[in-house]
């Protein structure tokens, strides 16, 4: 084994860490660094699915869009679970992703945040990894919040959940069109016939970190670190293929 492999262990821990626990600024931005990535990674992909609607849509409408691509995973988990989402109770996490996307729709952030869009798109591991740390912090948010259900003990609860909490803010956003100039009630993207395998990937994702997460961590033993770099390993990697050999979706038109 290469001396660099040995790191990546050490990377992939301290990320894992550093996104969730760390606080950008006790006063100025109370919040771990994760709000900030998971609104950088939302309004990137907002720019991408929105090239052409965003130009016709109206900015609440837009955000709309980005406020359920920000908390949709986790809201449906709560709900699911007869918890109201954290943002219904708390200003502060209400109004967070209403303030960062009138920061990063005004000229310039947006221009920026394009061009860094455009400039990582050739290495697609650095924004799958960053995909990857935010989806296995959903799956295992959710899973963590499963505890104290009286579900505690479903696995098919677990699995679903995890999925929904990494997919189910892209599955409410294709379904109403929320990406889309004029919205409208239609099949979610992952279950059309022009849609590729990949479409899924964010609900397996979400599964696989739960499934692995039990496997490992409660049924080998797997100390939890160690448990979160083979699944981040694995997760990436699948992020890394979808970017490499989705080819995109073939547009119908509908009247």
């Amino acid at each position: 084994m290469s001396q660099n492999a040995l790191y990546i262990p050490v990377i992939v821990t301290s990320a894992l860490s550093f996104v969730n626990h760390h606080v950008l600024h006790p006063l100025w931005f109370p919040f771990p660094f994760l709000a900030l990535l998971r609104a950088l990674h939302a309004f990137l992909r907002m720019q991408s699915q929105q090239a052409d609607a965003r130009k016709r849509a109206d900015f609440p409408a837009r955000l709309i869009c980005y406020f359920v691509a920000y908390y949709g995973g986790g809201s449906i988990t709560s709900v699911l679970l007869q918890q109201p989402p954290a943002w219904t109770y708390s200003a502060p996490k209400f109004f967070l992703p209403v303030l960062l996307f009138a920061l990063f729709s005004r000229p310039l952030p947006s221009f920026v945040l394009g061009k860094l869009n455009a400039a990582l798109a050739p290495t697609p591991v650095v924004l799958s990894f960053v995909h990857t740390l935010l989806r296995t912090s959903s799956a295992l948010s959710a899973y963590t919040l499963l505890q104290s259900h009286a579900f505690a003990s479903s696995r098919f609860a677990a699995l679903a959940l995890g999925a929904l909490a990494s997919g189910g803010s892209g599955i409410v956003i294709s379904t109403f069109g929320l990406a889309e100039a004029r919205w409208r009630l239609q099949t979610p993207l992952f279950l059309r016939p022009e849609s590729s395998l990949w479409a899924s990937l964010d609900l397996v994702v979400g599964a696989l970190v739960v499934l692995g997460h039990v496997g490992l961590v409660e049924g080998a033993g797997v100390r939890e670190d160690e448990a979160r770099v083979v699944i981040v390993g694995i997760a990436t990697g699948l992020y890394v293929l979808r970017a490499k050999y989705d080819k995109p979706m073939k547009v119908v038109k509908r009247d």
